[in-house]
């Protein structure tokens, strides 16, 4: 009689825990040295059957969970399993940590956890993009994340442009380090070699606090590679050749480890690529010659380690020959025609106009970790770049450089993570700079850039807290001083018609015929600030909102610029009555992802005061030749847009992407549009695997460019006797461009993997011109090139490089 009773009593306690079964378990799991994400963890509840794999800031989550206790059973590709017993009695959210295999211990390489605010988003090209895109400039690689476009003169000089901004308005960190290599002018490329990279990252605002205050257009984040501490020495070497340039690129690798934790590493890169190709003539004097070296030598404990680094590029780059002429005729004329007014027959060789550019970096970083601080970094950076900019001369001058810079910079930081109850997070440090630039007198030309001494002072503090277990709180301020002193000569017409001698008269220091000598000084206090929250809510949807205020002081360009740009072939002027910028920005993010779909969706709105622009202005007779006149300005600008990601998976062998981008930007007050604001652009690609044989079909769509400034303006032609519009606004056609791309791999043994790639870019050898490049005023964008890749990375241990992986945003 008991027995009847005992399962009615069974059923009813079975019965009525099961009506309580909207509960969320959340959580993140982190590295349990560092405190990094860990992306790509799988997660298990044993009980039910259910797993997901954390995001790529590690982040997880199951919804509609009955009360009780269950078992998580925790894995990831470098790290020891592990389980954990969770009671579920409301909504829990949980910090998980797993621990590296000691060999495979290597995130302690010397960088905070922490990328900037979890709020703010970022995306991610993770090793397998950077390895597939090897040949590539960092610019081209980040162009094919959405809301990043490349802002170019010519096909082997491009920079990032965020949402429009680029130059000194995005910091690129490499490898810790700030890159300083005459970033304000938009025809100087990062110095950086993408191979050196495990990862990179985007942030799209100003909210990485920790690096500056004055990116207020985002930031590029170079990640290095991971290094395992074992007894191991692992090789790999990247090769790529193309047939539009009839070159490619090589790159090798050799790195030593122990497990006593000492650690080195050798690596190279050369690329090598002839005159490029439009799809109906060649792009004369457009090859580039690079070479990089870097090295480093470490030592790498659990609780204490350093590291030593030297990194050298060397870049020779072509400028198109037809882009620099003589008068207004050949101005008038190759505007308005459908070929270069230069094309010769094919070569490697890279005559005047180009740039050589040299840069170096030497880092010294240790770090240790302390039971009342937590983790403490402190690094020493000195950079060197040297850069000549060659025009088309004549006589005794024919070979000297027309503008060389020599760039010098020295930095200092300090770095402080410390636990403290009640954040999941803090941090805190100080930095500092001393730049000092020479422009050499002895070129024949008037310098365009000054020698200038820069010192910069910054201080920041972060924190995350959470408000619940779905909600959290972040937040960082800065404060940033900076002092610029220079020395210049102007002509003393302008000095006087520009209303300097009444503004500036303190820094004027002596009268030399036609000329006077001056000493600009300025000084900069600039506050920044960021708070977001990530709210998480559910186990597939999660909702980010971020405000950043940002301020970016005038770089030299801006100021000070007067006379020729040789390798952007034209003329600049600048303003020393400039204010700094400051930059008010909204982002919202909204993710959804199941085990099919996943959609992202990104507007932003971004309110810039004393907003600097260049724009035309003009035509000018020089003694070699005709230019355009370029002149800066400042107004309030409106930004506005988003970004929008799609996949879907039909199956386990067939995929789809999307990508769209739109950007818009207007002065405040007038509604006149910016000049070189992004054009709508959409991605749509198909993906399909077949044993393991991997192809990507891929149509790549970017509208006219329908709001622009009329900058155009009317230039006397002596040949003709005529005054002709020149038309220097009206944006190139809407283009489509088809890309294909087969990759698979080729596994001879244990102790090599061998991967390979063939692309097809631009496979219709579509005619078209690129409204973000300088270059578009003279001659056509690249035609179809036909690419191959190999990657052969190798062990000695018999083991395949591994990383920790990161999710993939942009190009297959």
């Amino acid at each position: 009689m008991h027995k009847p009773f005992l399962v009615l009593l069974l059923f009813i306690s079975t019965f009525s825990q099961a009506q309580i079964c909207d509960r969320t378990f959340a959580g993140i799991i982190l590295d349990q040295h560092d405190d990094s994400a860990l992306s790509q963890a799988l997660i298990s509840i044993v009980e039910l059957n259910r797993s997901t794999y954390t995001d790529e800031e590690g982040r997880f989550s199951f919804d509609n969970l009955c009360l009780g206790t269950y078992t998580l059973y925790v894995t990831h590709a470098q790290c020891n399993a592990r389980s954990f017993d969770i009671k579920v009695k409301e909504n829990t959210f949980k910090t998980l940590k797993l621990e590296h295999h000691y060999e495979e211990l290597n995130e302690v390489l010397l960088s905070g956890s922490s990328e900037g605010l979890m709020s703010a988003g970022k995306d991610v090209l993770d090793a397998g993009a950077v390895e597939r895109s090897s040949n590539e400039s960092l610019g081209a690689l980040v162009s094919g994340i959405t809301g990043v476009s490349g802002f170019s003169f010519g096909n082997t000089v491009i920079k990032p442009s965020i949402h429009g901004l680029h130059s000194s308005r995005v910091t690129i960190m490499n490898n810790g380090v700030r890159m300083e290599d005459q970033e304000w002018g938009a025809e100087h490329a990062p110095n950086v070699d993408i191979n050196l990279a495990q990862s990179i990252e985007i942030i799209k605002n100003a909210s990485a606090l920790q690096y500056s205050g004055d990116a207020i257009g985002g930031f590029v984040i170079l990640k290095p590679q991971r290094i395992p501490v074992k007894d191991t020495l692992y090789g790999k070497v990247r090769l790529s050749a193309q047939d539009n340039g009839r070159g490619g690129s090589a790159h090798f690798g050799l790195i030593k480890s122990t497990t006593k934790g000492w650690y080195g590493s050798v690596e190279g890169t050369v690329k090598k690529y002839g005159d490029f190709k439009a799809p109906n003539y060649n792009l004369s004097n457009t090859g580039m010659n690079s070479y990089t070296l870097a090295s480093k030598l470490g030592f790498n404990e659990f609780k204490r380690g350093f590291e030593l680094n030297y990194n050298r590029i060397e870049n020779t780059v072509g400028i198109l020959r037809a882009s620099h002429l003589g008068g207004a005729q050949d101005q008038f004329v190759a505007i308005n025609s459908s070929e270069p007014l230069i094309i010769n027959d094919f070569t490697y060789d890279i005559d005047r106009p180009k740039q050589e550019v040299s840069h170096q970096i030497i880092s010294a970083k240790a770090f240790v970790k302390s039971e009342l601080l937590g983790r403490i970094d402190l690094r020493y950076d000195f950079q060197k770049n040297d850069r000549l900019e060659y025009d088309i001369r004549r006589g005794s001058d024919q070979n000297k450089a027309s503008l060389d810079l020599d760039l010098q910079t020295h930095a200092v930081s300090l770095d402080l993570a410390p636990k403290l109850a009640g954040f999941n997070s803090l941090k805190t440090g100080v930095s500092g700079r001393y730049l000092k630039n020479e422009s050499n007198p002895n070129t024949g030309v008037k310098r365009l850039i000054p020698d200038y001494k820069r010192y910069d002072l910054g201080f920041y503090a972060m924190a995350t807290k959470s408000l619940s277990n779905d909600l959290e709180l972040d937040a960082a301020l800065r404060l940033d001083y900076m002092r610029i002193e220079s020395f210049k000569y102007y002509y003393s017409a302008l000095w006087t018609q520009r209303g300097y001698d009444i503004t500036f008269p303190e820094f004027e220091i002596e009268a030399l015929g036609t000329q006077i000598l001056t000493a600009p000084k300025f000084n900069y206090l600039n506050p920044s600030a960021a708070i977001g929250t990530s709210w998480s809510l559910n186990e597939q949807n999660r909702l980010l909102i971020n405000l950043s205020l940002g301020a970016r002081n005038p770089n030299p360009s801006e100021l000070f610029s007067e006379g020729l740009h040789h390798s952007a072939s034209r003329i600049e002027i600048g303003d020393l009555r400039f204010k700094p910028e400051i930059a008010k920005n909204l982002s919202l993010g909204y993710t959804y992802k199941n085990t099919r779909l996943s959609f992202s969706l990104n507007p932003f709105v971004r309110l810039i005061d004393r907003f600097i622009l260049i724009e035309p202005t003009g035509i000018q007779q020089t003694i070699r030749g005709n230019f355009q006149v370029w002149s800066y300005r400042q107004t309030d600008v409106s930004l506005s847009g988003l970004d929008m990601d799609t996949r879907f998976a039909f199956n386990d062998k067939l995929g789809f992407e999307q990508q769209f981008s739109l950007v818009k930007g207007h002065e405040f007050e007038t509604k006149t549009p910016l000049i070189n604001m992004p054009p709508v652009n959409m991605i749509n690609a198909l993906n399909y695997t077949y044993k393991q044989i991997e192809m990507r079909i891929e149509s790549d769509y970017t509208w006219r460019q329908n709001e622009f400034p009329n900058t155009n303006f009317e230039a006397f032609i002596p040949e003709t006797q005529s005054t002709e519009l020149i038309d220097v606004s009206t944006p190139p056609e809407a283009y489509h461009l088809m890309n294909l791309t087969f990759r698979g791999p080729l596994n001879f043994s244990d102790k090599f993997n061998i991967s390979w790639a063939l692309d097809i870019q631009n496979m219709w050898d579509t005619s078209y011109r690129n409204y973000l490049n300088g270059m578009r005023f003279y001659a056509d964008d690249l035609g179809r090139n036909l690419l191959n890749r190999r990657d052969l990375p190798h062990r000695e241990d018999g083991q395949t490089a591994s990383s920790c992986p990161t999710a993939q945003n942009g190009r297959f």
